[in-house]
Formats: C-alpha cells, sequence, structure tokens
C-alpha cells in the first residue's frame, strides 16, 4: 500500500507543484497549519510543505493494509446523479492511487444521470446485485436500508457521505469521510486536492453534473462554499463554460417522466430510513408547476399503501417538489394517518393539510430538513403513531362490509390481515391472545349514541387499552335482492345503531315495515342475499351491496347527512404519548363533578362521556371519559388517577376520513 502511493507521489511531483497554491487540507486533514505559515518564504519551502501534506493525506490509506481483488464503489439504492457521479469518481481516484477499484451501482440509474454520462461520454457502470464478501468503497449513504444487498457481509474500507451517520457498521479500520456539504461528490474532488490529483475530463463532468444536481443548480440552502470551488474548477477541466445551461439540460431531464409508471416515478429518487423501530421512505418527485404537483399527489396517494406493502415499510412520504425561479413549494403526500400524524407532529401549524397532501411554502431538503424533522418525532416517542405497527394482524367487528371493516382499512392501510369477528367480544379475544395484534370495536354514533355493549366491553377489559380512534362518516343505504322495489319491502333488518339511524327515513318511505335487529350491517345485507326474498332490505354501508350482490334501492337513508361513528383501536399494550387519552372512573353520579373539575385544572379538556351502571347499585357508574390536550404528559395522567375507582386506559391520536 504505502509503496503504491510513494510511487504515484513521484510520478505526480510536476502536478504537485504546478497546483502547489490550490493543494489544501479540508476537515480531518494533517498539518493544515502548517500549510499556511511563511506566505513570504520561498517557492521551496511551499514545494515542500505541499509534499508533505499530500505524503500525510496519502497515510490514510496505509492503515487499511494490502487489499487484495477489485474494490467496488456504489451509492445507495435509487441511484440518482450525486451518488452514481460520486462513485464513478471514487473508483477513478483509487485507481489513479494503484488500486483495483470499478463503480457498480445497486439499480438502474435516472433519466438525469443517464443526460449526465451521456454528456461525458460514459457508459452506465454495472449493477452489482449482492455484495457479500466484496471490498466495497460506499458514498452519498451509510444505511443498510439504501444498500446494495449482501452489504452486511461485505468488507467496507471506506465510506464517503455527506448525510447523517447511518447503521452500517465494520469491526475493521476504515477510512470514513462525513462532511455537511451540499454534494458528495464535492467531498470527493477535496479528496483529489487533498491527495495532490485531478480527476480527468469525463470524471469531471460527472462530478460537475453530481453537484449541480444535489445543491440545484448552488441554490438549494445546503449549498456551502466548497460547492461553489467545485463548480469553478470541474467546470474548466470538463470544458463546461455555461454550468447554468447544463444544468438546465439535466433539470429537464429529470423533469421527465414519460412512459414510467407511478410506482416507478416514485422509486425514481427513493431512500429508505429506520426511526425508533419505524422504517419508512421517501421519494422525491420534481416537477414544474403546481398544478402537476397537485394531479401527481393524487396519484401518490393511490399507490402508496401498496408501496408499503411491496416495500416492508410501515409508512412513506411522496415529496413533490417544484423548485425553480421564484418557485418553492412541497406537496408531502403521506402513505397513510400514522405517517399525516408524524407530519402534524413535526411540523405542527406549518403542515398545511390540503386533503391529500400536506403543502409547505417555502420547500425543504428531504436530507436536511424532512428526514432529521420526521426521525426525530419517532425517536422522541412523542408520537403515538410511532407505537403502531402498521403491518398489522387486526380483528374488528364483521363479517366483511361493515363499517368496522372501513375503519380498520382506513387506520390499518398496510395491515397485514384483517380478520373479521361476529361480535366485538370475539374481536378482543383475539388480542388477548395473541392471534391480533389490534382490534377495532365502534363506540358512538351522531344519531344513535354511546353503542352501550361496546361500551360495556371497554369498561370489562382492564388489560385492554386504547391507542388510536377512527371516525368514518356514515351513509347509510337501503339495498335488497335483483329485481326488488321499495313497495315490495315488509322487513327491513339491520345492527341496531342502522335502524336507528334510518328511522326517520323509514317512518316517512315504509311506515309499515317491519323491524329485525342484526349482530352488523353487514349480517344483514348478507341474510337479506341468503334470503332471496324480494320482501327484505338492509341497511348498510354502500360497499355491502356489491360485496353481497345487492341492489341499492335508496341511498343516504340516515337522518343527518353529517352522521359519524367513532371507532377505538384497541391492543394489550398501552401507548404513553398521544393528544388524547381516555379514563374510566368507578364512582357516585355525586362524585363524577370533582373528577371533571380535576381534569380541567390539570389541562385535560372533555370530548366524550358515557355512563354505564356498574351493577352493584343505584346510583353507582362506570364513566367512560375521552378527553384531550395538546402535551399530555404522565403527570397529567397520574393525577387523575390518584383519585379513587380511576384507571388510565390508553392515549392516542385521532384520526378522521372525510366524505370526498
Amino acid at each position: 500500500m504505502k509503496e503504491k502511493a510513494e510511487k504515484h507521489l513521484t510520478i505526480n511531483k510536476k502536478q504537485i507543484i504546478c497546483t502547489l497554491l490550490a493543494v489544501i487540507v479540508a476537515s480531518g486533514a494533517f498539518g493544515t497549519g502548517g500549510f499556511f505559515v511563511g506566505k513570504n518564504d520561498a517557492q521551496s519551502e511551499y514545494r515542500a510543505e505541499s509534499e508533505l501534506n499530500v505524503k500525510l493525506n496519502l497515510s490514510d490509506l496505509d492503515g487499511l493494509g494490502e487489499i487484495k481483488g477489485t474494490i467496488y464503489v456504489t451509492g445507495h439504492k435509487s441511484p440518482d446523479s450525486d451518488t452514481v457521479g460520486s462513485s464513478i469518481a471514487y473508483a477513478e481516484l483509487l485507481r489513479q492511487l494503484g488500486y483495483d477499484a470499478k463503480a457498480v451501482v445497486a439499480e438502474k440509474v435516472n433519466r438525469e444521470t443517464e443526460y449526465i454520462l451521456q454528456t461525458a461520454g460514459m457508459d452506465v457502470p454495472e449493477i452489482l446485485e449482492d455484495a457479500s464478501e466484496c471490498n466495497m468503497v460506499l458514498v452519498d449513504h451509510s444505511e443498510y436500508t439504501q444498500a446494495i444487498n449482501g452489504m452486511e457481509n461485505a468488507n467496507i474500507i471506506s465510506i464517503i457521505d455527506h448525510h447523517n451517520d447511518g447503521a452500517v457498521t465494520t469491526g475493521s479500520q476504515l477510512i470514513y469521510d462525513a462532511r455537511p456539504l451540499g454534494s458528495t461528490a464535492t467531498i470527493i474532488w477535496l479528496r483529489y486536492r487533498n491527495y495532490g490529483l485531478e480527476p480527468d475530463k469525463q470524471t469531471a463532468t460527472v462530478m460537475l453534473g453530481a453537484i449541480l444536481s444535489d445543491t440545484s443548480d448552488l441554490k438549494s440552502e445546503t449549498t456551502t462554499f466548497a460547492d461553489r470551488e467545485a463548480v469553478k474548477t470541474l467546470s474548466v477541466i470538463a470544458d463546461i463554460s455555461d454550468t447554468d445551461t447544463f444544468y438546465q439540460e439535466m433539470f429537464k431531464k429529470k423533469l421527465s417522466y414519460d412512459g414510467m409508471t407511478d410506482e416507478e416515478i416514485f422509486l425514481n429518487d427513493y431512500k429508505e430510513y429506520e426511526a425508533g423501530g419505524i422504517k419508512y421512505s421517501i421519494g422525491v418527485i420534481e416537477l414544474y408547476d403546481e398544478e402537476s404537483a397537485k394531479a401527481m399527489a393524487k396519484r401518490m396517494k393511490d399507490i402508496l399503501p401498496d408501496m408499503l406493502k411491496s416495500a416492508g415499510m410501515d409508512m412513506a412520504f411522496a415529496q413533490i417538489s417544484v423548485y425553480h425561479d421564484d418557485m418553492d413549494v412541497n406537496y408531502i403526500v403521506p402513505s397513510d394517518e400514522a405517517a399525516s400524524r408524524v407530519l402534524e407532529n413535526a411540523f405542527g401549524k406549518k403542515a398545511a393539510f390540503d386533503g391529500l397532501s400536506y403543502v409547505f411554502r417555502p420547500g425543504m431538503s428531504r436530507k436536511k430538513v424532512l428526514v432529521p424533522a420526521v426521525t426525530e418525532v419517532l425517536e422522541s416517542k412523542e408520537n403515538s403513531a410511532s407505537e403502531i405497527k402498521a403491518d398489522a394482524a387486526v380483528s374488528y367487528l364483521g363479517p366483511e362490509g361493515t363499517y368496522t371493516e372501513e375503519a380498520a382499512k382506513f387506520f390499518f392501510k398496510a395491515a397485514n390481515s384483517l380478520i373479521p369477528k361476529k361480535t366485538v367480544d370475539e374481536a378482543i379475544e383475539e388480542v388477548k391472545n395473541g392471534s391480533a395484534d389490534y382490534a377495532v370495536i365502534p363506540q358512538e354514533n351522531t344519531i344513535g349514541g354511546a353503542v352501550t355493549n361496546y361500551v360495556d366491553a371497554l369498561i370489562r377489559e382492564k388489560n385492554i387499552y386504547v391507542v388510536g380512534e377512527v371516525i368514518i362518516p356514515i351513509n347509510q343505504t337501503l339495498m335488497g335482492i335483483e329485481g326488488a322495489a321499495l313497495a315490495d319491502i315488509k322487513t327491513v333488518c339491520s345492527h341496531a345503531q342502522g335502524l336507528t339511524q334510518s328511522k326517520t327515513w323509514r317512518t316517512e318511505n315504509l311506515p309499515d315495515v317491519e323491524e329485525r335487529e342484526m349482530d352488523s350491517t353487514a349480517a344483514a345485507a348478507s341474510f337479506v342475499a341468503e334470503s332471496k326474498d324480494k320482501s327484505i332490505a338492509a341497511v348498510a354501508a354502500p360497499g355491502a351491496a356489491e360485496l353481497y350482490g345487492l341492489t341499492v334501492l335508496a341511498e343516504n337513508v340516515q337522518i343527518s347527512d353529517t352522521n359519524k361513528t367513532r371507532f377505538y383501536v384497541l391492543s394489550n399494550t398501552k401507548n404513553e404519548f398521544g393528544k388524547r387519552a381516555v379514563f374510566i372512573a368507578n364512582c357516585g353520579a355525586d362524585q363524577i363533578d370533582d373528577i371533571i373539575v380535576e381534569l380541567n385544572n390539570t389541562g385535560f379538556e372533555m370530548v366524550a362521556l358515557h355512563d354505564r351502571p356498574d351493577g352493584t347499585k343505584l346510583g353507582s357508574y362506570n364513566y367512560v371519559i375521552e378527553t384531550k390536550a395538546d402535551n399530555i404528559s404522565s403527570d397529567m395522567i397520574d393525577k387523575i388517577t390518584a383519585y379513587s375507582g380511576v384507571r388510565f386506559a390508553g392515549c392516542f391520536d385521532l384520526s378522521e376520513k372525510t366524505n370526498n
């Protein structure tokens, strides 16, 4: 190793002398002070000092010992221009130093990178599918989730990066160069200078494209003095005098998504992360105007749930960016309600929700703003989304086609399995015996009020906690078998809530029909389908008609268009944080006022209060009290549970589906 470095130093002595005044010692290099001492000394002293600095910088290679075999230099998955350009540039640097080095990529490169490589007259690097047992240099990343498969079993000899410290570890010494610059290619440019070397024209071109891409033509907030100096120097070597025009041509290629599927667009500039035990991903999509951004937000919203499952992520964000001239806006699309809560906790009122995405003006850097903000929330445990498993097994009040199923699907968009059960007790039992991670049960309706037997189930289960809440709009539909008409209907069946919610409409339109109560609205729809009787109709969710092959006889038969139902998500493990909390108090009617006063004094605001007789004596009740507060703490909870007969039943955040 040492012989290679010294031999190369001799060969490049003339080059070192010519570039004497340009050689710098960047962060972590040796002899910085000595380099600048003695401005008026003789040129020979400068020459000796510069040669010493180069030798000192080259010495960081000595500790690696002899490296047998090819060194592969690679960036992250979904390779962008910086990751590809840095791989090519560092592999060329190693070759100039006498090593057998080769740039490779993890996956297919994007169109912007293809354009840069074509401009440089270079081929796209080969794809390396498995890094196991290979000598590897990682550039532009240090996370296993972003690395080529098999990286855990690779011989990692160097990491060159401009992001945060990642999860990649090694049991041996390595060169680790991480700096807060706008581009990894800028760090590699500094390493060329520290070694007294210069990239050739082709390599300088891909380095120039990498820096311009990652700094948005030196206009992004991540741009540093070093990035600007690198562009000045590399543009001369690459013989590209008009870097703005070069960037604009790159930008046009980046904005072209013709012929790509929505999934390919999301993965075009895609990275995966992990924080607080939660795996999440961010795909950046750049567009030219806001109308295109809004249309893309709708497309991303439709595909993100499936993308979660295929990638094994817990949540994902599509960061749609419009950034040019005087335009600077982001539309960030969350994959689900858990991801939405993370954004709201991370950015507060800055996160303006438009129904599909969170709009930020000005936009933000994925690396410097979005990732640190999301990571902080997930690692702080002050967000109940960090406690919820996205890929969960979920039991619910079935059968298929109930509003409870709709609530479960809305809350758990990436659930591994949904388990319909005939009763709420059976759904909760699935959680108790470990067959399900969560159970979803109804609690209260706008028209019908508390669903009393389900409230009783919550009171009864002292080791089951509320970890989430879902509010779903209820649009009840009257349905019958094919060929049935309103005039044929003699019996209407539904859940008790469905019958209550549709009573006014039925009194006006079907005044003489018989009611029949069923276990659920979907069970009623199933019963009608199996009966094949034109005289029987069901009140159920609109989706039940399609599911059970029934004909819709009347829509929106509920009393009010603002009809909604509140559902609780239950678990055998309680959340520690959230913006809502439930307490259950067993006390007399004359004591509940004191508890409510204490809730108010402690900072809680009442949301709902349900009472159920405890079965011991008249006037003694179990009260289910739902509250909310901006910053619920353990001290606040302890003050309330200090009252005799009061127990804590869980913290959570609210998710609400709207009619679209």
